[in-house]
């Protein structure tokens, strides 16, 4: 069985004019032939002919501008002019070297198949390869640029995460702390609370004339005033003081008929508590007042205390509120 080959050759125009060919090997098999073609070796001969053309002419050209018989001298070529003359000579030397690329195959038949391949193709070709390695390159540093972002961008993710597990530790010990300030500010008010309570509680029973109004012994009988009203009527001995039953304010002081003078308590919780004395009163209009406050002396004279309890502006029975010891 035969194997086919494949072969590369490149067949350059020099500038004198002469063809060679080169031949590279594409794939190795048990024969290797190169061909020239019938028509590369006749553009070879053409290629001589043109060569030695030029060379005539070009000897010419020498001898006419500069012959020392004749003791002329051609005039100087112009710039237009010998940039004429150089240009086809140019384009001639650029169009000189050429290349393909000659793929010869040979199948199992013995037939052997030549494909050529122009330097055009052959120069399209190696810029779409470009293209390709160009946008491949471009596709990589954008990925990695991409790459680069993305890592710095979770590691900056990471510090916020860390960060905002600092602040919520931290936060959850500042909470915990105020936690436990308002457990004992709680405490605190609720103490307060209770304190307050139980002062306004106690106010509240020393505001209510439930105390006895003499500072001494005395002795009690009930009985009402020239209006009906329920009354006691207490006789003490001489010295004895008479006293407020509760706290309050002193809301006035008049002219009584039946005992002399009248002190009017208001105890600010709807009840009003009234003293009738002949004595002379030691307190004044107006004035804040104490349980157990002095506002008579018992002499000779005013030895007999009248003593009423108003609540809601209704006389009441004095002996329901009023608190005896002993």
């Amino acid at each position: 069985m035969k194997q086919s080959k494949v072969e590369e050759t490149k067949v350059e125009k020099t500038e004198n004019g002469q063809v060679t060919a080169q031949t590279e090997e594409v794939k190795e098999t048990s024969e290797v032939k190169t061909e020239i073609t019938a028509a590369d070796q006749s553009e070879q001969k053409a290629a001589e002919k043109t060569e030695k053309a030029e060379e005539v002419k070009n000897s010419e050209d020498v001898k006419q501008s500069g012959n020392p018989d004749t003791g002329t001298q051609e005039p100087e070529k112009t710039e237009k002019e010998t940039k004429a003359e150089t240009e086809p000579v140019r384009e001639r030397k650029r169009h000189k070297s050429k290349f393909f690329l000659l793929l010869v195959t040979e199948k199992e038949d013995g037939v052997i198949r030549q494909h050529h391949i122009g330097s055009t193709t052959i120069e399209l070709a190696g810029i779409v390869l470009f293209l390709v390695i160009v946008l491949v390159v471009c596709r990589l540093i954008y990925d990695s640029i991409t790459l680069q972002n993305m890592h710095q961008e979770m590691i900056s993710q990471i510090g916020q995460i860390n960060t905002l597990t600092d602040e919520n530790e931290s936060l959850t010990v500042e909470n915990a702390t105020l936690n436990s300030k308002i457990t004992v500010l709680s405490e605190t008010v609720s103490k307060k609370m209770a304190t307050e309570d139980a002062i306004s509680q106690e106010e509240s029973e020393n505001a209510m004339p439930k105390g006895f109004p003499l500072s001494g012994t005395a002795t009690m009988e009930e009985a009402t005033d020239s209006e009906e009203h329920p009354m006691l009527e207490f006789t003490a001995a001489d010295g004895v003081n008479i006293v407020s039953t509760g706290t309050g304010v002193v809301l006035s002081i008049d002219a009584d008929e039946q005992y002399g003078n009248k002190i009017v308590i208001d105890h600010g919780n709807g009840y009003q508590s009234i003293y009738r004395n002949n004595g002379t009163p030691l307190v004044k209009t107006g004035e804040t007042l104490g349980k157990g406050y002095i506002l008579f002396t018992v002499g000779e004279d005013n030895t007999k205390l009248g003593y009423e309890i108003m609540q809601n502006e209704e006389y009441i029975d004095p002996m329901t509120l009023i608190e005896i010891n002993g």
